[in-house]
């Protein structure tokens, strides 16, 4: 149910038939990509971004939190620490590419929220990383979501 202080807003100001629509992922990855400037998606740019993309989790703590909760990988994943990169391909490889259309608009998100800081590289480093997802690169290419495979796997070792 919509808070209804907001509601009350919507229709003093005439809005009250406002009807937000989802946007959608590719739409969603031109807009940032538009907003950011030409080339943000080129081939240099591509890679000048996934190569920073690995520092984010140093710069965003809330990346940290990112892990992925799919009932399968307990059963999946082997047990002990000494096979840490086994459970993380594991994870890489068979659970997160059901949910990378997920991950993907998370990260097309938080470029959209950073494309208006001063320091553009966080914003396309998020950006390239969505849009290298929604175009099929494997995802253990992809700097953030391997280090999501990694996160998930290790806090199952718990």
């Amino acid at each position: 149910m919509p808070p209804f202080r907001l509601l009350e807003v919507l229709e003093t100001a005439g809005l009250g038939e406002l009807q937000p629509a989802a946007l959608p992922l590719d739409r969603l990855i031109e807009t940032v990509a538009a907003d950011l400037g030409g080339g943000a998606l080129s081939p240099a740019a591509v890679a000048e971004s996934l190569a920073r993309s690995r520092n984010l989790p140093q710069e965003f703590e809330f990346l940290e939190t990112w892990i992925e909760d799919d009932p399968q990988i307990e059963r999946l994943l082997p047990g002990g620490r000494r096979q840490q990169r086994k459970r993380a391909a594991l994870v890489c490889e068979v659970v997160l590419p059901r949910h990378a259309p997920k991950w993907a608009e998370r990260m097309a998100w938080v470029a959209f929220v950073l494309r208006r800081q001063p320091d553009l590289g966080a914003a396309r480093a998020f950006l390239v990383s969505a849009a290298q997802i929604a175009a099929g690169r494997p995802l253990d290419e992809i700097p953030l979501m391997a280090q999501l495979a990694d996160r998930t796997a290790r806090l199952l070792e718990i």
